[in-house]
């Protein structure tokens, strides 16, 4: 079975549009195929336990595109033998579409 590596700013229990719709569509994919890497949030250890889904958060409350970050989605797509890796991000570009 395929296995992605979901890469957001973008989670609960941070509240938001994009947060609960990157959730529902999360919890509409097998458990087993995925695994979140996000930034960390107040009340993130116990949002992350009724999870069926590993989720992996950083140290900080947001996610940078640093040099730290992708070395460590790198390390995570490895060591859960990731096939593939979902990057979201939504830019202004994308808004004008």
């Amino acid at each position: 079975m395929p296995r992605t590596l979901v890469i957001t700013n973008d989670f609960p229990p941070r509240k938001g549009g994009i947060q609960t719709f990157v959730s529902q569509l999360l919890s509409e994919l097998d458990p087993n195929s995925i695994v979140v890497y996000t930034s960390n949030w107040s009340g993130a250890t116990e949002y992350d336990k009724k999870l069926a889904y590993e989720v992996i958060r950083a140290d900080t409350s947001v996610m940078l595109p640093t040099p730290k970050h992708l070395r460590k989605a790198k390390q995570l797509a490895d060591q859960h033998q990731c096939d593939q890796v979902l990057f979201w991000r939504i830019s202004a570009a994308c808004a004008d579409e």
